[in-house]
């Protein structure tokens, strides 16, 4: 799916284009990959996972405004299908990841600052309950 300029693979896609293309991925949430295809590369891309026999799909997104009724809308850039894909994971191994460690710092931070809001509302509800 396209974005801006690059095109990106999420989930089982990164990791065929990872696995075949030699792309760099990173964590799109905890557990998630994707990775990025400049669209200036987009038909060298298209041409070498034909030659590898690797189906693909490939879309352009335009957001509000393409219709009427302000829906955004798909236009098909390219499709190759050469047979189902049977890839389940979702990931690589979050450890090897370069953003792993900052998802889970993210994550902490986020938890620690929900805790200390919670504390002061806790605070806050036995000062007005006495």
């Amino acid at each position: 799916m396209k974005s801006g300029v690059f095109f990106y693979g999420v989930g089982k896609d990164a990791i065929i284009l990872t696995e075949n293309l030699g792309l760099n991925y990173c964590c799109m949430k905890k557990e998630l990959c994707k990775c990025a295809i400049p669209v200036i590369k987009i038909d060298k891309i298209m041409k070498i996972l034909q030659e590898k026999n690797i189906s693909f799909a490939i879309y352009d997104y335009t957001p509000k405004g393409i219709n009427e009724i302000g829906v955004g809308k798909y236009k098909e850039i390219g499709r190759y299908i050469s047979s189902p894909i049977s890839e389940i994971r979702q990931h690589f191994d979050c450890s090897k990841c370069q953003y792993h460690s900052l998802i889970d710092d993210k994550i902490s931070k986020n938890k620690e600052k929900i805790k200390r809001v919670l504390n002061k509302l806790q605070e806050k509800s036995e000062e007005d309950g006495k």
